[in-house]
C-alpha cells in the first residue's frame, strides 16, 4: 500500500488577504452553450488526470489534475516561464498545515474545445508537480474556479462536463443537502454511530476519507490502528512533522440515504472532514455546481479494504536510496524494530544499493513488482540498515477480526 494524500489550496480565499485573492477564485466562463462532453481522463491511483489541456502562449498539450479542493487552478513554474505570464500577486499559500509564499497570475486555457479566459492560477514549483512518488508528472491543476461554473459527472470511471444537468444521462438521485456556496464544494454527510457535518469534497485527495483530529472522539464505534512516519504529501511538501498517524475503521459512511459499510478513514490535521477521490469508486456522482445540487447513487455498498493489507511498512525513494516512510504498530515490521527513516538495503533478492544511479520511478516499479498486494504472496524478506538480521514479514490486514 502506498497511499499518498494530496491536500490542496482550499484555504487561500479565507486568509487575511482574502480581498486580494478573491479575484483568483472567481469562476472561469466559456462561451459554449448547450454542450455535454466526455473528458479524456485517466484515473491513476484514484486521481483524475485530464490530458490534452492547452494554454495560450504554448503549442504543447498538458496533463492537469482535476481538483475540487483547490480554490484556484495551478500551473508549473516551467509553464509560466514558457508562456511568459506576468505575476500579479505574491502571497501566502496554505495546505491546511503549513504556509508558503506563492505567485499568482492569470492565463487562458482550453480543453475539449472549451476555452476559458483569464483563469486565476497559482504558480507552483516544478518539484511540486511530481505526483505518485515521482512516477507520474502533472503540469497543472484544474481547480474549483474552473469547475464551479459547470455540471460534472463521475460515473463508472468516466467523467463528463456540461453546462446543464438535463443534458446528462443517469444523473442519480437528488440529495436533500445542497452543495454550499464558496471557493470549495462542501456537502453534508456523516458517519454511522458518529457525527454528521459539513465536509469538503476534495477530488485532489486520492485517499478515501479524512477525519479531523478533534472530531475523532465523536466516532462512537470505531477501531484504530496507529503508525509512525510520514503518510501525507501536499503540493508544498511532505508532512514531516506528523510523527504518528491513525487509521479508523468505522461501521458506515453516508451521503444522503445511501451508506457505505465498513470504510476506513485517516485521522489528520485538516480543519474539515474531507471526502477523497477514493470514495468515487463506490458512487456515481453528478455535481450541478451552478445550482449547488448533488445527485448521487451508491454502486457497491461494502468498502474494499484489500489495499490496507500489506507487510507493515511504506517506503519512499530519495536520491536513488530507499528509506522507510511509515511503519504500522500492529505489525511484525514494527515489532522487529523497523522505524521511520531507516535505509532499506534489500527486498527479497533485489539489492537496492546497486540502484542508486537508477531513476526513482524505475526503483518504485522494481519494488512494487515484489510488494504487489493483489497477489498470493504471503511473506517478504527485508534487510534494513541498523538491523543485523534479515527480516521475514507476513502480509496481513491492518484491521483483524470481524467487521462491525
Amino acid at each position: 500500500m502506498r497511499i499518498v494524500i494530496y491536500v490542496f489550496l482550499f484555504l487561500i480565499c479565507y486568509n487575511a488577504h482574502a480581498d486580494k485573492l478573491h479575484k483568483f477564485c472567481k469562476s472561469a466562463n466559456t462561451e459554449k452553450l448547450n454542450f455535454v462532453m466526455e473528458l479524456p481522463v485517466e484515473i491513476i491511483n484514484n486521481n483524475y488526470i485530464l490530458d490534452g489541456v492547452k494554454i495560450k502562449g504554448s503549442n504543447k498539450t498538458y496533463c492537469f489534475l482535476l481538483d475540487t479542493g483547490a480554490s484556484t487552478s495551478c500551473i508549473s513554474k516551467n509553464i509560466a516561464e514558457t508562456i511568459g505570464v506576468n505575476v500579479v500577486l505574491r502571497d501566502s499559500i496554505s495546505d491546511g498545515v503549513r504556509k508558503e509564499v506563492a505567485d499568482y497570475s492569470f492565463c487562458d486555457l482550453s480543453f475539449c474545445n472549451l476555452n476559458f479566459t483569464k483563469v486565476g492560477v497559482t504558480i507552483l514549483s516544478d518539484e511540486s508537480m511530481n505526483l505518485f512518488d515521482c512516477c507520474q508528472r502533472i503540469d497543472g491543476i484544474i481547480g474549483y474556479n474552473v469547475m464551479r461554473n459547470f455540471v460534472w459527472q463521475f460515473i463508472d470511471g468516466k467523467v463528463f462536463i456540461s453546462n446543464k444537468v438535463d443534458k446528462l444521462n443517469n444523473i442519480g438521485s437528488l440529495q436533500k443537502d445542497k452543495i454550499s456556496k464558496g471557493s470549495a464544494p462542501l456537502i453534508v454527510a456523516g458517519f454511522k454511530d458518529g457525527y454528521r457535518a459539513t465536509m469538503l469534497f476534495d477530488l485532489g485527495d486520492n485517499g478515501t476519507l479524512e477525519v479531523s483530529d478533534n472530531m475523532q472522539k465523536y466516532l462512537r464505534k470505531k477501531r484504530i490502528v496507529k503508525g509512525h512516519g510520514s503518510l501525507a504529501t501536499t503540493l508544498i511538501g511532505e508532512v514531516l512533522s506528523e510523527e504518528s498517524m491513525r487509521l479508523v475503521h468505522i461501521p458506515g459512511f453516508f451521503i444522503g440515504e445511501d451508506t457505505l459499510k465498513n470504510p476506513i478513514a485517516y485521522v489528520g490535521e485538516s480543519i474539515l472532514t474531507c471526502i477523497g477521490a477514493g470514495v468515487l469508486n463506490y458512487y456515481n456522482m453528478t455535481f450541478d455546481f451552478p445550482k449547488y445540487r448533488l445527485y448521487i447513487d451508491l454502486k457497491k455498498d461494502n468498502f474494499d479494504d484489500s489495499e490496507f493489507e500489506n507487510f507493515g511498512f511504506k517506503y519512499w525513494v530519495v536520491n536513488g536510496e530507499v528509506f522507510l516512510r511509515f511503519v504500522w504498530e500492529n505489525t511484525e515490521a514494527y515489532e522487529k524494530g523497523m522505524k521511520y527513516g531507516q535505509k532499506i538495503i534489500q527486498i527479497e533478492d533485489l539489492d537496492l544499493t546497486k540502484l542508486v544511479a537508477t531513476e526513482s520511478c524505475k526503483i518504485y516499479e522494481e519494488i512494487d513488482k515484489i510488494l504487489k498486494y493483489d497477489t498470493e504472496k504471503e511473506f517478504v524478506t527485508v534487510k534494513v540498515l541498523g538491523i543485523n538480521e534479515e527480516l521475514t514479514l507476513p502480509k496481513k490486514k491492518l484491521f483483524q477480526g470481524d467487521v462491525f
